[in-house]
Parts: C-alpha cells; structure tokens; sequence
C-alpha cells in the first residue's frame, strides 16, 4: 500500500495510534494502562505544526510531547511500511466485530472488551441477541434506558461516515486527482461536505471529462478498495474506497455542469422544493431561472430556504473573513503543541485583532489541566507574548464541569481570568435531568462567560450526551452568555439547528477553532461552516466585534 505523506501522515498516525489505544484496552490485561501514552500520542500528532514524515526524516520525533523510543520506532515503521506490526497482531487477535462495538453509543473500548470476554459478544448483532436475551443484566451497568439505546442504536448501523475535515481534504485530493486526467476540464466538490454536514456518507464530485480515463486514472490510488467491483462509466464513476466509504464523480457536459452541481449537492428536501431544474452551465443561471437568488450550500435543507430567498429573505450569512479573533484555544500548558506566543503569531498572520488563551483545568488529568499556581505563572508568558506581539491576548480557562455541576477553580482563581468557558468533558453516562442541571449549575456561575460544545458530542462515535438544550438556550438568553458554534470537526457543536434556534432567542454565539495547535486554528472555517447551517449572520456572532467591542461586552457581562 502507499504511505501517506505531508501533513496526510499526521492524520494517518493519529488514526493509527487511537486505533492501536482502543484495541489494548479492548484486550485488556496488565498492557490496558499502556492505551493512555497511545492516545496522548495521538493528540500530540493530530496538533504537530508539521509533517511527521519530515521530522522522522530528519531524525527528530522524539520532540514531539509523548513520543519515546518506542512510539518513534512505530512510527518509524508506519512511515516506512504502511503497517506496523504489533497493531496487525492485535488486529487479527481481536474480531473485527468487537471494534464496530466502538461505534455504538455509550460502548467504549473497555466496555467492548468486557461485552467480549465475559459474554462472548463480537459484533452489533451478536449484541442485540445479548441484550434481548436479557444477557447484559450479567455485567451490570446497562439499565433499560441504555439497552433501548443500544438497541436503536444497533437497527441504524450504518457503514463509516466521515467527519466533515476528513470529507473535505479526502474530496479535494481526488479532486485534485480528477483535475489532472487528460480532458477534463473542470472538478468540483458536492455532497454532503459542500453542505457543510458533519458527517458524510460518501465522496461526491462531479466533473466534465471523460469517465473511462477517469476511472483508469484513479483506480491506480491505494485509496480504491481492491474488491474487483466494476466502476460504471457512463454518467458517472463510482467505487467503494477504503474503509467503506463510498465515491460517486457525476460526469456533466459543459453546458449542465451547474445543473449536476445542484443535483448532486443535494439534499433531497431541497431539490423537491426546487422542482425541475433546467440545464445551465452555473449554478446561479440554474436559480436565476427559476426566479431564485442564488443559495448558499449550508442553506439547502429543505428547511425555508426556497421560501425565503423567494420572499428575498435570505440571510447574509456569515463569512470567515467577518471573524475577528478566536476565543478558544490551547498551548503547551495543557494539550496543545504550540506556545503562547507561537497560537498569538499564527493568529496575528492569519489577521485575527485577539486571541483567548483557554487551557484546560485540572480535573482533565488526560489533557495535563491547570491549577491555579499554573495559571499565575500562564499568565506572565502571555504578557511577554502580548508585549512581542501587539495582540490582545485574554487570558482564559476551559473550566471541567464537575458531576455536581461546580467548578473545577476556585473564585479567586477564576476571577483573575480575562474569558471562562465551562465544559463537561466527562461522567456522559449522568441522565438527562442530572446533566442538563450539572451544565445549568455551571451556566448561571456568574463569572461563566460561555459555555463549550455544549451536547458533547464527538463524531462520528459519541452522540451527544442527554440533555436539554431548550433550557440551556433560555438561561443563556436570560443571563446574558454565550453559547458556542466548536469547529473541531470531530465536534462541530452546537449544530446548526440549535445554534439557529439559540441565535434566534438572542444568545451570542462565539466560532472558534478549539485549536491545540497552529494548524488547528484552521479548524474554525468548520465552525463556519456549521453557523451558516444554522443561518447565522455575522452580527449574531459574538466574535465578529472588533477588540474594543468584544472587551465591552465582557465589562458589561460582568457589571465591571
């Protein structure tokens, strides 16, 4: 197989070794404990600032946070091989069925390998017997609530979804890919990633080419699943690539391009609204026909959008560009890979006015949280930086909600921070009335500013936790704090739909990148993206003000 390279590598490793830590804990034993070093490792390669594969040539993993010998050596063969041995034999140790476990809700790898070694559970269906059977009362800790779950859960499996970074750089390589085949004049990018969807269910492309030469130019990529299957080449190229993720390229006569650009963004709900298109060569002449202002991809759900921009009621949506600086990110203090002063740089280069510094607190022991002796000592380093560099740089702290809803920092602590997020990033399995009132606790602290990926999920494997974000959107309104629209594409949280509804009731929602890294500050045109899904303009964007603004509104917020 080929090895991905350039900053592919990074993300090919970070996969790898969350992988490698997920099937240590499925098999559990004395090596269980060794997981944690894989999945600070995974961090640390998902927010390096540069390719692995040329650090590794130039003989210098062992900088990377958490990388020893050993994880330089696997590494090392990965990059050389494509595999790496010790995780093919655990592979082939443990049932492929017991890893799809992972993807159902509330099943992480310990409680797969325990469904596994004391029931003998190896994949989804396997579970289902279990559960109708009345098996897992054996195990304790699945009650009715969560075995209905599991059980929903398991009726909707579904092949792999991507998340929407992963859609994106995997759909513009072979885009990139298509653009060069002799003939083909024009590659574009559809589906459901144009649209901004967290999650994909497949690649979607559509070019004006040749589909014979395009499918023998492709089909020579690792990245096409060696299943013999005939790739059809009349309307269009299809072909499963690794990982089951399925590949559709719409192949278009010059003149109808923006025609199969419409159809093949979709959705469903939108196109039925639209009715019958005519044939156009851009997609504005396609609405412009139909009487129609041109609508933007986030927008085409099937949710108003044809109904508004016939009364020209489309909202000016939200732009990158009206951003003016980001209000969560982390360091080396925690984390992150990058120092204060290298996030304030990379900021500044990217034309951010400001920048909050958010590391996390102490009760995220994984991430290495701080304490208040840490955050007095942050705190002169990002006076140096604010000095070097000209940027207002706040001072902030992603405070763990603990399972009684307080704090994990004292007042006096907390007082002396410039921005404070509240973020649950544990105990999951509370129910719905016990988390909604841990987040509300945290919420109404006074010196709360906002409140982090408020459902918690995490794509495409943890669904978010149960609570109630009706009542979490009317206390922010009421109290005055923001909400927040996270670009992590793992998280992409709120949704749309609840940050239109939350905007609607006239929370400030802040964007932002949560970035542990420079790279990841590129993360928030996925926080972006995920706003215009919601309809969202610029002035309902709490970060859109410029410095003098944004520090009003904190004085304000805080009667100073």
């Amino acid at each position: 197989m080929s090895v991905p390279s350039g900053w592919q590598s990074n993300r090919a490793l970070y996969l790898l070794f969350n992988r490698f830590a997920d099937l240590i804990e499925i098999e559990g034993g004395q090596d269980a404990k060794k997981s944690v070093s894989y999945r600070r490792a995974a961090i640390a390669l998902r927010n390096l600032d540069q390719p692995v594969d040329a650090m590794a040539a130039e003989g210098r993993l062992r900088e990377i946070p958490g990388i020893g010998a050993v994880l330089a050596a696997k590494i090392g063969e990965y990059l050389q091989t494509g595999h790496v041995a010790a995780l093919d034999r655990l592979q082939a140790e443990i049932p492929a069925g017991v890893v799809e476990l992972l993807a159902l809700p509330g099943v992480g790898a310990r409680t797969a390998g325990h469904l596994w070694h004391a029931l003998h559970v190896t994949s989804p269906a396997d579970l289902e017997t279990a559960i109708r059977a009345g098996r897992l009362k054996e195990l304790g800790g699945f009650g009715p609530k969560k075995e209905q779950a599991l059980l929903a859960a398991i009726g909707g499996f579904r092949s792999p979804r991507l998340i929407l970074s992963a859609a994106w750089d995997l759909a513009d390589a072979l885009r990139e890919r298509v653009a060069a085949v002799p003939g083909t004049s024009r590659g574009e990018v559809a589906g459901e990633a144009r649209r901004g969807c967290p999650l994909s269910g497949a690649v979607v492309l559509v070019a004006v080419g040749e589909g014979a030469a395009i499918a023998a130019a492709l089909s020579r990529l690792a990245l096409w699943a060696r299943d013999g299957a005939p790739m059809p080449v009349a309307s269009a190229v299809t072909a499963t690539l690794d990982g089951g993720v399925p590949l559709r390229i719409a192949l278009s006569p010059p003149a109808a391009f923006g025609t199969a650009m419409c159809l093949a963004t979709g959705s469903a709900a939108h196109l039925a609204a639209l009715g019958e298109l005519p044939a156009a060569a851009e997609e504005e002449a396609v609405y412009s026909a139909l009487g129609l202002p041109w609508i933007a991809p986030e927008l085409r759900e099937g949710t108003g959008e044809v109904e508004a921009a016939r009364a020209g009621q489309l909202p000016d949506l939200l732009r990158e560009s009206d951003i003016r600086g980001d209000l969560h990110t982390h360091t080396r203090w925690s984390d992150g890979s990058a120092s204060v002063a290298e996030m304030a740089s990379a900021a500044a280069a990217r034309g951010d006015r400001y920048l909050a510094i958010t590391d996390h607190s102490r009760a995220l022991v994984i991430a290495h949280g701080l304490g208040p002796e840490e955050i007095r000592r942050q705190r002169r380093e990002i006076e140096e930086a604010r000095a070097s560099t000209g940027m207002v740089l706040l001072q902030g702290c992603e405070v763990e909600v603990l399972a009684d809803g307080r704090l994990d920092l004292d007042d006096e602590s907390l007082r002396g921070l410039d921005f404070i997020i509240a973020s649950l990033h544990s105990r999951f399995g509370q129910d719905g009335p016990t988390i909604t009132e841990r987040a509300l606790r945290a919420l109404r602290h006074p010196l709360v500013d906002m409140v982090g990926h408020p459902s918690g999920r995490r794509l495409p494997e943890r669904p978010e936790y149960p609570i109630d974000l009706e009542r979490l959107v009317d206390e922010a309104a009421a109290a005055g704090k923001a909400l927040e629209v996270n670009g992590s594409p793992d998280r992409c949280d709120l949704d749309g739909v609840w940050a239109r509804r939350a905007a609607a009731k006239g929370v400030p929602i802040s964007v932002d990148s949560d970035a542990h890294g420079v790279s990841g500050l590129a993360f928030r045109r996925f926080g972006v993206m995920t706003a215009r899904r919601g309809w969202l303009q610029a002035s309902q964007v709490l970060n859109t003000r410029e410095p003098e603004g944004l520090l009003a509104w904190l004085r304000r917020r805080r009667g100073a």
